[in-house]
């Protein structure tokens, strides 16, 4: 398969990477108006564009990376036969740059007979992955002109055995340099998941969880998880903290739910423990589930508390809690 042209050298693929190098040394004020393009392109906030395209523009009105961004954003609003003029102007004052390349491209796949090959190449993922990846190669001329793309593009690499950590490694400088896009870091949770990388994949969703607009696609992959687990002795300590994070999800009714079910299964260790005792007394088991619920306890109101289960060979034989009382601190 021929690989993408510096591949793994995200600066030679993505638009802005490039630019970033781009920009002389000792211009602070030109590196800052650069990153502002890519995170308003990042977070479709085309102000933030138009703002530092006018302060780019007035800095130098032929700047290779002011005309690249504008001929961007008039793709993205559909304004091709600018795009067309922005990309004769970008030719003049850039040939031959990476720039020059990915914006032609960005306009080739944005026009009809360009675009039908991108839509064929999806189609023939479905049943090749490596021929789809070759047709992705070919009409992107060796390029990823968008974060859209690149996007695509590692999603469907990551799908090829062996390629997935290289995704993996892509999408994690794209995290990097784009850190305010959601469907970076939830790409990169996925493929750590896949990856049997639970860890940091939680960490980058639980990052999302503060983010309004991409809390629920965050609750949604870490309820799917969750759920994918069998039970363990940490089952009700990972639905506790997912309720607590994700309060307002669609799904919080079913996440109490199975935090309502693991504690039960806290409780009723009890009666599988002390069953043979002649001594034991047993507790009501509704007294016992409201001591480890903080919306019955008011012991929570000024404390906290984590709860396991204890295992031998995969049998829960004993519980353990760890709690911190602010009143005794």
């Amino acid at each position: 398969m021929q690989k993408l042209k510096g591949i793994l050298l995200l600066c030679s693929l993505l638009p802005g990477l490039a630019l970033a190098q781009a920009a002389p040394l000792g211009n602070p004020q030109r590196e800052r108006l650069v990153e502002q393009l890519l995170l308003g392109e990042a977070l479709g906030r085309d102000d933030l564009v138009d703002s530092a395209l006018a302060r780019l523009q007035q800095l130098d009105p032929e700047s290779p990376e002011a005309l690249a961004a504008e001929a961007r954003l008039a793709i993205r609003r559909d304004e091709l036969r600018r795009a067309g003029q922005l990309l004769n102007r970008l030719q003049r004052a850039a040939p031959d740059s990476v720039l020059l390349r990915q914006t032609r491209v960005l306009l080739k796949v944005a026009l009809p007979a360009g675009r039908q090959r991108l839509l064929e190449a999806r189609a023939r993922a479905e049943q090749s992955i490596p021929d789809a990846l070759r047709d992705y190669e070919q009409v992107l001329e060796g390029q990823l002109p968008s974060l859209d793309l690149a996007l695509e593009y590692w999603r469907l690499r990551s799908r090829v055995d062996g390629q997935r950590p290289t995704a993996i490694a892509n999408l994690e400088e794209l995290a990097r340099r784009y850190p305010g896009h959601a469907g970076v870091r939830l790409a990169l949770a996925d493929m750590l998941f896949a990856e049997e990388r639970p860890q940091p994949a939680l960490a980058l969703l639980h990052e999302l969880g503060g983010d309004a607009q991409a809390s629920q696609a965050a609750a949604q992959r870490e309820f799917q998880y969750l759920s994918e687990q069998p039970l363990h002795p940490r089952s009700a300590t990972a639905w506790e903290a997912f309720v607590a994070r994700y309060p307002h999800t669609t799904l919080i009714g079913e996440a109490r739910d199975n935090l309502d079910r693991d504690r039960r299964r806290f409780v009723d260790l009890l009666w599988d423990v002390y069953r043979d005792d002649p001594h034991w007394v047993p507790p009501l088991k509704s007294e016992e589930l409201g001591l480890i619920d903080p919306a019955k306890s008011p012991w929570f109101g000024h404390a906290r508390a984590r709860l396991w289960l204890a295992e031998r060979d995969g049998k829960a034989v004993g519980r353990i809690s760890a709690q911190v009382d602010q009143l005794v601190i």
